[in-house]
């Protein structure tokens, strides 16, 4: 496919950052670089198209198309109706660069290259994940009540921790709505132990929740070293990660995240107009897509993958209940909290 784009428009584009691999290049077009020494390419529209050296370049092993004499008069026939057929325009001179070495054969192989090499890390630990399901340590009977990160390892060994050390976690937060828009308890679970987190929020009676959120009140998930990479999984992630200290420093970090609500969706989603549908207390008919679909909660997707119940009467305490009514209940509140862990895996 032949693409209009004229010599300027391409010099400001390439003047800019170029993701190349790992590394960022950025390629400065000198006036010395743009030479004229092609004839310029239009198409049977008098459109300027790319010049003979980028076209080889970024459309390689593409064959020229052609277009039928029928194909060719409806195209004339559409432009004289709009007035555009037969103009002329200034037209720019051809362009003559070097691009940076293309990875595969077209512009989407190149891109989907880079991708690859940018997650492939955060893939393995995808992959380990799933691979490591039937080995997740048992869930704690009794859960330490302490502010910051309690550690369960697998010989029953409980230790106080700064941050959780995995590559990659299914982790859940709760927030106690009636108390304010920070997390009050977070678990997360990898191979090698279940992890605990508390807020000194509901540990420290006499510690109240501030109108102004600062970083203290968010969940550590990794030390000094921001650049190490961790893949964390939950369901509806986006309002997990909220929650995470990380991802409010200006500087990048190592941290992912991957969603298991939008890899639902893309294997059995359903439409709004499905949704509404399957929501209704007595729907007038059953059709056959609704035995290959779900709605997104996490109650949903554990009874359409797993065939089981989740009762998520507990999450009541957390939207109806306060602080002390979560302290009262600490042990309930957070093996549910970790249930929502348990349940986000089995989906996984």
């Amino acid at each position: 496919m032949n693409i209009p784009i004229s010599s300027k428009a391409l010099y400001r584009a390439l003047n800019r950052t170029v993701l190349h691999g790992r590394s960022t290049q950025r390629i400065t077009c000198m006036c010395t670089q743009l030479q004229a020494t092609e004839e310029t390419r239009t198409n049977h529209a008098n459109i300027q198209m790319l010049s003979e050296n980028l076209h080889s370049q970024i459309f390689k092993n593409t064959k020229p198309q052609t277009l039928s004499e029928e194909a060719l008069s409806r195209v004339k026939q559409h432009l004289i109706k709009h007035g555009l057929w037969d103009k002329t325009s200034t037209k720019a001179e051809p362009l003559t660069i070097d691009l940076p070495k293309m990875l595969g054969n077209n512009i989407g192989d190149h891109f989907e290259e880079i991708a690859k090499e940018r997650t492939k890390n955060y893939f393995a630990y995808a992959e380990h994940m799933s691979n490591s399901i039937t080995s997740i340590p048992e869930k704690p009977t009794q859960w330490l009540y302490q502010s910051g990160w309690t550690k369960y390892e697998t010989d029953g060994a409980v230790k106080t921790v700064k941050y959780p050390d995995e590559n990659v976690m299914i982790f859940d937060v709760e927030v106690c709505m009636q108390a304010g828009n920070v997390p009050i308890l977070a678990t997360a679970v990898s191979k090698n132990a279940w992890y605990c987190w508390v807020s000194h929020y509901l540990t420290d009676e006499g510690c109240h929740i501030p109108q102004d959120i600062t970083p203290d009140s968010m969940i550590p998930m990794s030390g000094e070293d921001l650049s190490k990479e961790k893949l964390l999984i939950g369901h509806n992630v986006a309002f997990d990660r909220s929650f995470v200290k990380e991802v409010y420093h200006l500087n990048d970090n190592g941290i992912r995240f991957l969603d298991t609500l939008s890899l639902h969706v893309c294997v059995s989603g359903v439409t709004n107009e499905q949704r509404n549908y399957m929501n209704q207390k007595n729907p007038a008919s059953v059709y056959e897509w609704m035995n290959h679909g779900s709605t997104n909660s996490l109650a949903k997707l554990y009874e359409f993958y797993c065939h089981k119940t989740l009762d998520k009467s507990t999450r009541d305490l957390f939207v109806e209940g306060n602080l002390q009514d979560i302290r009262e209940s600490f042990q309930l509140s957070k093996t549910f909290n970790s249930i929502c862990v348990e349940h986000s895996l089995r989906i996984w």
